[in-house]
């Protein structure tokens, strides 16, 4: 049992590792992309995701070792607390992040929405641009219902309706990375 609890320890402990040597190979990573070398231009497309990818590891094993404890922890009684309902506070506290930064957010999207329109406004990187910029704005309207509904459903009893009203934000929010990222790849 000592075992089972200690082991967000380890991933933790990994995903440092992982992130030092991303962070490390930050240096070659700029040689391989900018070097003329034969060498450097056939290693480049091997290494690089292979650099990048042990960063995003290094994060998600953080998170996986920082919620082990949440997700393993005991009630008073011995039984094993609910996992909807520590997810679905997990979810709301992420949810609510942006919501801290949204006076920030509103003055950026302001700036981007009255900047002149380019000629190629109606490709589709441009409406997704926008879609993005619409999105965040209307973030609060999708989090603070969800974040209300989730709370009733937990007084009620229901967690799996609270851990679906807590998901809807981070889904929204992926949604809009994926605005951007595809946007980008348009572009490209």
């Amino acid at each position: 049992m000592a075992q089972k609890s200690q082991s967000h320890y380890f991933w933790i402990l990994g995903g440092i590792i992982l992130l030092i040597f991303s962070v490390s190979m930050a240096p070659l990573r700029g040689i391989l992309q900018h070097s003329h070398s034969d060498l450097a231009q056939h290693l480049a497309p091997a290494v690089i995701p292979i650099m990048r990818a042990a960063g995003r590891g290094g994060i998600i094993f953080i998170i996986i070792g920082l919620m082990l404890p949440i997700l393993q922890s005991k009630e008073p009684d011995g039984a094993n607390s609910s996992w909807k309902k520590k997810i679905s506070a997990i979810f709301l506290f992420l949810g609510l992040l942006p919501v801290l930064i949204y006076p920030f957010i509103v003055l950026a999207d302001a700036m981007s929405l009255a900047a002149s329109q380019s000629e190629n406004a109606n490709t589709l990187s441009a409406k997704l641009g926008l879609g993005f910029l619409y999105g965040t704005l209307a973030y609060p309207a999708v989090y603070i219902p969800c974040s209300i509904f989730s709370r009733m459903a937990l007084k009620k009893k229901k967690e799996a309706v609270s851990l679906w009203f807590s998901t809807v934000p981070i889904l929204y929010l992926i949604i809009l990375i994926g605005f951007v990222i595809v946007g980008l790849k348009l572009d490209k």
